[in-house]
């Protein structure tokens, strides 16, 4: 399965402090197999089996996942419930899937350490209006975001966590009109996490961490929408702190059925994937020990984002 060793990796944090919260954000490039095998990350299963070991390892009490279509998840699902986590229902039903049968940005969690009381989603609009023309706004309806209230079963204490990932691009949009629909995502979260803390009067000042996919870099305007009330984990981190980008694709031999190379990720380069905090109120919220991304074996092999992870003190 592996043809060599992984070299020169950075050696992630690999214990979250006592009391802790860890959250872990993840695409896991989850689509099906693919027969462009020298393309694409290895066969399903072998992907799934390096993600269960990944995030296993880590054991976050929140994990959002990306690119999470409905064939990846008939196999993922059973592996993530293996491991002890429940996924939060979007809808009054308790329902997974959206009606065009997706929910790619679902949200686990650790039913041992925290009680979902509320959760829902919504897809990112089909269009979105630039410069007064209509233009593409999601991409195969794959885009979305993911919420809930939890409350830590130890403390009682309560925050709203978000698992989203944001328009990428399209053939019949200009970098600008992606861009723009891109800060749109933005607004459209921010304005998500106002309404869930309107929605009962308990959840007024509740802090909030969201993470993702979000397809911009930090130069972007999309980043600067949310840094102007979210703050960045990377740079709220009071502890290990690392900005490492994505990887690219491992090569897979499909007639060897072996990875045969796959890639190092690097200080700020192609850094799309991130955490965010935001705290509302005074005297509480959340503060950031150590941000940092996986950079094990599994993860390279597995996809071509590493997972981002956040250990969070709930003040």
């Amino acid at each position: 399965m592996f043809a060599n060793d992984s070299e020169n990796q950075a050696e992630p944090v690999n214990a979250a402090h006592a009391g802790d919260l860890r959250c872990m954000f993840y695409n896991i490039y989850g689509y099906g197999d693919n027969p462009k095998q020298n393309v694409y990350p290895g066969p399903m299963e072998l992907r799934q089996e390096q993600q269960e070991v990944c995030i296993g390892k880590y054991a976050p009490d929140v994990v959002g996942l990306q690119e999470y279509d409905r064939q990846y998840r008939a196999g993922m699902a059973p592996r993530m419930a293996a491991l002890g986590y429940r996924e939060v229902p979007i809808d009054d039903q308790g329902g997974f899937l959206y009606p065009v049968g997706k929910n790619c940005e679902p949200l686990f969690y650790r039913p041992d350490r925290l009680e979902c009381l509320c959760s829902g989603g919504e897809l990112y609009p089909d269009a979105v209006e630039v410069d007064g023309a209509e233009v593409l706004g999601n991409n195969g309806h794959s885009k979305s975001l993911t919420w809930a209230v939890f409350r830590e079963r130890q403390t009682g204490r309560r925050f709203i966590a978000v698992c989203t990932h944001f328009m990428w691009s399209a053939p019949e949009l200009t970098f600008a009109q992606a861009e723009a629909v891109r800060v749109d995502n933005a607004d459209r979260l921010l304005r998500k996490i106002e309404e869930i803390r309107a929605m009962h009067p308990d959840y007024a000042g509740l802090p909030a961490v969201m993470g993702g996919d979000l397809n911009c870099e930090p130069d972007s305007p999309a980043f600067r929408q949310l840094d102007r009330s979210m703050e960045w984990c990377y740079q709220a981190a009071s502890g290990h702190r690392d900005n490492l980008g994505c990887p690219g694709y491992p090569t897979f031999d499909s007639a060897a059925g072996a990875y045969t190379d796959w890639g190092t990720p690097a200080e700020g380069r192609s850094v799309i994937d991130y955490i965010w905090v935001q705290n509302p109120g005074e005297g509480s919220g959340l503060a950031v020990r150590d941000y940092f991304t996986v950079t094990d074996r599994e993860a390279l092999l597995s996809s071509d984002h590493c997972p981002k992870v956040a250990d969070i003190v709930l003040q």
